[in-house]
């Protein structure tokens, strides 16, 4: 037998053995009886909650322990780790902040899984999603998450979704690379369109930073770039719900710089 059923026997058996001493009624008696009983589960509940929090305060004081005595190569690396994890998640007023490239990368793999639910969901009711990526193309050429990413976009769309995606350059056509990602992104159902951003049709925003906004719900993901212009790697991801970042109204962005695009059919029919 369990300790933990063990200690419910008793429980009960104390509720009970409490009830029979009351004076009154047998349904008084039962009244109190299942009273005390229901006092008892609940300090118990409440014991094991407070148990479970001091043991995962206690897992992590035993890491910064061996960070803290640990000498050599092994101990430099925990106090590094512990050290960057630390500073990974942050909290910055209304956004969500990742702060470490490849784990920040990551995070889009799993906010498109919640997409992806969120559209199954809908009973047929589209989800339009609104994407603008300035910065480097890499990660839709040659990541390791290129096609899990795009997987992820094609069932989006089989399942009703919309995905609207503009990529930026700096030519009046679009490169070779800009044109591959376009066309894996096409063949799953996306539609790709092309701003160039020699064109300087948008002048009060720097394209340092990509963005995604859906535009039924406002929930926003941000790629910034500690480069500041475009074409840098991705740092940092940050998440809202309220489809802003740094005092701009991301749905109103999106279709600004759209105004300005052609559709990668048009701009590059070959």
């Amino acid at each position: 037998m369990s300790k933990t059923l063990l200690i419910r026997i008793i429980i009960a058996l104390v509720g009970i053995v409490y009830g029979s001493f009351i004076e009154g009624g047998a349904s008084q008696k039962v009244t109190a009886g299942l009273f005390v009983s229901l006092l008892l589960f609940a300090i118990e509940l409440l014991i094991e909650i407070l148990q479970e929090l001091r043991s995962r305060r206690l897992g992590r004081t035993e890491i910064e322990l061996f960070a803290g005595k640990s000498i050599g190569l092994l101990g430099d690396l925990v106090r590094q780790l512990h050290a960057e994890l630390d500073l990974v998640l942050r909290l910055d007023g209304r956004d969500i902040r990742v702060e470490h490239n490849s784990i920040a990368i990551h995070s889009y793999e799993e906010f498109w899984k919640l997409l992806l639910e969120e559209q199954g969901r809908r009973n047929g009711r589209s989800l339009e999603v609104k994407v603008i990526h300035s910065c480097g193309i890499e990660v839709w050429l040659s990541h390791p998450l290129t096609r899990p990413l795009l997987e992820h976009q094609r069932q989006f769309c089989r399942n009703g979704g919309m995905i609207r995606r503009i990529l930026c350059g700096t030519t009046d056509v679009p490169d070779e690379r800009l044109n591959r990602a376009a066309q894996m992104m096409r063949e799953v159902g996306v539609e790709v369109y092309y701003y160039n951003l020699a064109s300087n049709a948008i002048t009060h925003h720097s394209f340092a930073w990509d963005f995604l906004v859906v535009e039924q719900t406002k929930h926003a993901a941000i790629w910034d770039s500690f480069a500041n212009r475009p074409g840098g790697v991705i740092d940092v991801a940050v998440y809202n719900q309220d489809g802003e970042y740094k005092n701009k109204e991301l749905r109103d962005l999106w279709n600004e710089v759209f105004q300005r695009s052609e559709s990668f059919e048009r701009v590059n029919p070959n």
